[in-house]
């Protein structure tokens, strides 16, 4: 993931700090489920990471920011279908919307 946040001149700050690093490294461990797509990374101006899992109609997008705010956000259709912000607490919620993702 480091690699992700490489700047990109001309785009803005798209460094990923430490701490954000470490706060995606958390929301990756409290994944449950092991058969899922590869996510894809990107970087969010301000120095956070998205991992995005997608599986042709509907897509997970979790929001990793440096001031430890996580978001997650469920698209169908490109259409936002549903919007929460995460707590390690929540993620129970995370791991069923990657699970609806895959059909489990």
């Amino acid at each position: 993931m480091q690699r992700v946040g490489r700047v990109e001149p001309g785009i803005g700050d798209f460094r990923i700090t430490d701490d954000t690093l470490k706060s995606a490294g958390r929301v990756l461990c409290g994944i449950r489920h092991r058969y899922l797509p590869n996510p894809s990374l990107s970087t969010l101006s301000g120095g956070g990471v998205q991992i995005t899992w997608t599986n042709g109609k509907s897509a997970v997008e979790i929001s990793v920011l440096p001031d430890d705010d996580v978001a997650l956000a469920v698209l169908v259709n490109d259409t936002l279908a549903k919007a929460v912000e995460l707590r390690p607490s929540d993620y129970d919620q995370m791991n069923q919307c990657l699970a609806d993702l895959v059909g489990l």
